[in-house]
């Protein structure tokens, strides 16, 4: 096992074990950050629908929220968010015990990200099979088979980065090139305890300077690669937007604000603690504000200077706003995000992002084949609004089904491995300054889901005429 040693120079040393105060349940659980999840997912869902088109009546509103509430932001603050938890947590479990268990770390990641990727993997190479119902073009399909590698091993980010160079096509549907961030985030796990025994081994006092000096290289390695490749970059949606270093310094920005979360909770209680002044929510809504203008602007024109700060800027405010969030539990905003129905999403967020790809294909070859001919303005509407709505029961139908019977169960086991020979600890009580949240019900909110995907299909059919 690796792990920095209990006398790590730090100029507050860490405190025994039995010295320190084991963290209350919503310390170690942020329930507002499920509901923050959820709708960065259902950011990137919105995002990705594209069959909403010129004709249907609603389209300037359409495309104002999509490119408002982009989907390329929503997986921005997914890394800002997965940045903020593990740093989060891997500082109380360093200022609790002295040390940060790396074998522990790599075995909840890939408890937690192996088994549904292997599934979403599985399950769409035989859908898109020469006899499955969603087949794909022959030569695609073999393409897929040859580099069935690349997915395997979480590489296939650098395929569509580099579409185009020296002749390299990449041929992936979309049902599986979507896992392209997640092949990023575990290439960035590699090196994540690494930055994080370096971080916790230095005196307290220069933690910050650590984490800004690898925040500031990052941000330098992307503006080595806008001068290399220049303004117009090549691969599907550019080399910078799909390269694995692009998003060093989000997952930082986030771990910043994730360290000083940390550190906040440590120092006491939720009534102990200087709640953090309005003004930094105000300042993190103007920014993002600010971030949605840029962003917008670089999907108009292309990749420009603003990608060298438009990243970090982003991550900025997106680690602040959590940080916020979570240091105000008794604002508005934490309170919407306690929501339980929007903390089921959150649960269910890493099957939705996976799935929803395959869900948006299904909905449209259903659509296709029950050959609706809208007449008319309001039909035209309506099979659109049908066809979301199908859509998004799907991927959230599939999203649960996934988590039910394939994910929940590796998560116990993660669990149980990640605590192997440790001595065993109680279940810690909620602190009185704070009621824990609900657990999130998803079975209900699942069927609603369910029933959203009906209702699509069934209006679409009886109002719709052919």
């Amino acid at each position: 096992m690796l792990a920095t040693p209990s006398a790590a120079p730090v100029a507050e040393p860490a405190r025994p074990a039995s010295e320190v105060p084991e963290p209350s349940a919503s310390d170690v659980s942020i329930a507002e950050l499920d509901g923050l999840r959820g709708i960065a997912c259902l950011t990137v869902v919105l995002g990705h629908f594209d069959a909403v088109t010129s004709r249907v009546s609603f389209f300037p509103a359409w495309q104002a929220m999509v490119s408002t509430l982009n989907a390329s932001m929503g997986v921005i603050c997914f890394f800002t968010l997965s940045g903020f938890l593990l740093t989060y947590l891997a500082a109380i479990e360093f200022r609790r015990t002295g040390r940060f268990d790396v074998r522990a770390f790599y075995v909840r990641r890939a408890f937690r990200i192996w088994p549904l990727h292997v599934t979403v993997l599985a399950t769409v190479m035989l859908l898109t099979a020469p006899f499955g119902p969603l087949a794909i073009d022959g030569r695609a399909y073999q393409w897929c088979l040859d580099h069935l590698w690349m997915f395997a091993l979480f590489l296939n980010n650098w395929s569509l980065a580099f579409y185009g160079v020296g002749g390299h096509v990449d041929l992936s549907p979309p049902m599986l090139n979507i896992s392209w961030s997640i092949a990023i985030e575990e290439q960035i796990y590699l090196v994540f305890p690494l930055v994080m025994l370096g971080i916790l081994g230095v005196a307290h006092r220069r933690q910050a300077a650590v984490i800004a000096l690898v925040i500031g290289v990052a941000v330098a390695d992307r503006l080595v690669a806008l001068l290399w490749w220049g303004p117009l970059q090549p691969g599907r949606a550019g080399t910078i937007y799909l390269g694995t270093p692009t998003y060093l310094d989000v997952v930082l920005a986030g771990g910043l604000a994730g360290w000083l979360c940390a550190r906040r909770r440590l120092a006491g209680p939720d009534g102990a603690r200087r709640p953090l002044p309005i003004w930094i929510g105000v300042a993190v809504l103007v920014g993002l504000v600010a971030v949605s203008l840029a962003w917008r602007h670089i999907e108009t024109y292309g990749s420009t200077a603003l990608d060298v700060v438009v990243y970090p800027l982003m991550g900025a405010v997106f680690g602040g706003g959590m940080l916020w969030i979570a240091e105000r539990p008794g604002s508005w905003v934490a309170r919407a995000l306690r929501w339980p129905p929007l903390r089921v999403l959150g649960t269910l967020s890493f099957g939705i992002y996976l799935w929803h790809f395959t869900a948006r294909t299904i909905a449209y070859r259903v659509f296709e084949l029950l050959h609706f001919r809208p007449r008319g303005q309001e039909q035209i509407d309506l099979l659109a609004a049908c066809t979301f709505l199908t859509y998004l029961g799907l991927s959230v139908l599939l999203a649960t089904l996934s988590y039910v019977l394939v994910e929940r169960r590796f998560l116990a086991l993660r669990v149980r491995l990640s605590q192997r020979g440790r001595s065993a600890r109680p279940r810690p009580e909620p602190t009185p300054h704070r009621r824990a949240a609900p657990a999130p019900r998803w079975v209900p909110v699942t069927a609603a889901f369910l029933a959203v995907a009906v209702l699509g299909l069934g209006l679409a059919q009886l109002l719709v005429r052919r």
